[in-house]
């Protein structure tokens, strides 16, 4: 409507509501005085974004810009999420700043409705996700008129976050969360070009920071997602912060009040995509094997697969089981020369090195259009360290078989090596050695490699 209104003629039913425009220091501000409850002064306050106004004042017979841009308004919250057990009740903080027409619009909320309904309102939301989530304490509200910001606190406890029952995760403790505020930002629907441009909330600006504390340590890699398009730039940030602790970080900025038709089917597809990736889920292995440390010497210490996609460079061949096939227990990598001291130590694998190199294999290599599926074994897998005079050494001994059937006949290739690297953190290095052997083997997989097996 406001892009045509040049093409009005003059009338009472287009020009139905009046406002304050004045200049002041060199600079252009519009005020809406009927605009009830709002805070700061007027360099700060937000106006309604009519885009077309006439400003009454002599010689002045023609249509001008409003050129309004809203800098202040936004949602910013950050959410903690202690998680750290699976058996007692979960907690969940929120802490929430509002800011500009954010904070005008609840502040006009709390006029009519009371704090407990503006509780009931916030905790709706979270308890779509949480059905059995219970308020640990009241909500506090504070407000700034003056700064024009206002600040809220929840705190929620969730009792039995963790499913232990859940469909398709046998064997597994699961939480799923989902990021409440930001699915009001988006909206699932088909993809079809309109006939007419799309509205969209604006201005709107969204800032959320989620941390959740984890029972157990936790490897993941980090992500990065973002999407830029007609409509909104949104972001979103995963990395683990510590051994047991992953923090979320989502940003929507609204770039317009409406699309085009044209431009309306890229936005969508980006919507309905934001949307299926927004849950997660997290999960631990509930029996996991057990280790007898109080045996083991002194030097213990456990090493990690770090989640980061294998580097493989166009291999026709991709993992679908894993097995191992050593005589030592799953979860011992091997004895380690701790240096000078000559003690022996143990490395250990959370969850055992079965699961752990397995799930790391099937899950982060790069799966061919067209390619050859294995079963990758663990024939030795021994890791030691070395001390010399310029410093330590992470050797990694390995040998793996791969596998694959073909009219009933069984291809084998066998591939073994020793990769040795320098550095003061000897644990990351033999993380990084694994690593390297793993690409190295899968890397340089070729069809006449194999054998068949008699």
């Amino acid at each position: 409507f406001q892009h045509y209104i040049d093409k009005f003629i003059p009338s009472g039913h287009v020009f139905d509501h009046c406002i304050v425009y004045f200049e002041y220091d060199s600079s252009s501000y519009w005020v809406d005085a009927t605009y009830s409850y709002q805070g700061g002064d007027f360099k700060s306050m937000t106006t309604y974004d009519y885009q077309r106004a006439l400003v009454v004042k002599p010689n002045q017979d023609s249509l001008v810009s409003m050129n309004l841009v809203d800098s202040v308004s936004m949602s910013s919250l950050v959410e903690i999420l202690d998680a750290s057990s699976y058996s007692d009740p979960a907690s969940l903080k929120v802490h929430t700043t509002l800011s500009g027409n954010r904070a005008d619009f609840t502040r006009q909320l709390l006029e009519y409705y009371s704090t407990k309904d503006l509780a009931e309102i916030y905790r709706h939301g979270y308890g779509i996700v949480y059905p059995s989530l219970y308020e640990e304490s009241k909500i506090r509200v504070s407000d700034d008129p003056n700064l024009n910001v206002m600040k809220v606190d929840e705190s929620y406890t969730i009792p039995e976050i963790w499913d232990g029952e859940m469909e398709g995760y046998d064997g597994k403790w699961v939480l799923s969360y989902e990021p409440t505020a930001v699915y009001g930002y988006f909206v699932s629907m088909n993809c079809e070009k309109t006939k007419h441009p799309v509205l969209f909330e604006y201005p709107s600006r969204l800032s959320q920071t989620t941390r959740i504390i984890l029972p157990e340590t936790i490897s993941a890699a980090d992500e990065l997602k973002e999407y830029d398009n007609a409509a909104f730039k949104f972001t979103k940030r995963l990395r683990t912060t510590d051994d047991n602790k992953v923090e979320f970080k989502y940003s929507y900025l609204g770039k317009t009040k409406e699309v085009s038709s044209e431009d309306f089917v890229d936005v969508c597809h980006d919507m309905n995509e934001i949307m299926n990736n927004l849950p997660t889920v997290i999960y631990f292995p509930k029996n996991k094997p057990e280790v007898d440390f109080s045996n083991l010497p002194i030097d213990v210490y456990q090493l990690k697969i770090k989640k980061r996609p294998l580097k493989l460079e166009d291999s026709p061949f991709y993992i679908v089981t894993v097995e191992d096939k050593r005589k030592k227990s799953g979860e011992i990598i091997g004895l380690v020369n701790a240096g000078v001291y000559n003690k022996p130590a143990i490395a250990i694998a959370e969850n055992g090195l079965e699961i752990k190199l397995g799930e790391y294999l099937i899950e982060n290599q790069e799966v061919p259009e067209e390619g050859i599926a294995l079963k990758f074994m663990i024939k030795e897998f021994f890791i030691s360290e070395k001390k010399e005079s310029r410093g330590e050494k992470a050797i990694l001994n390995f040998k793996y078989e791969f596998s694959y059937v073909i009219d009933g006949k069984e291809y084998v290739s066998v591939y073994s090596d020793i990769i040795t690297a320098d550095g003061v953190d000897v644990t990351g290095k033999h993380e990084e050695n694994i690593r390297k052997s793993l690409s190295q083997a899968l890397g340089s997989l070729t069809p006449d490699d194999f054998v068949i097996n008699n």
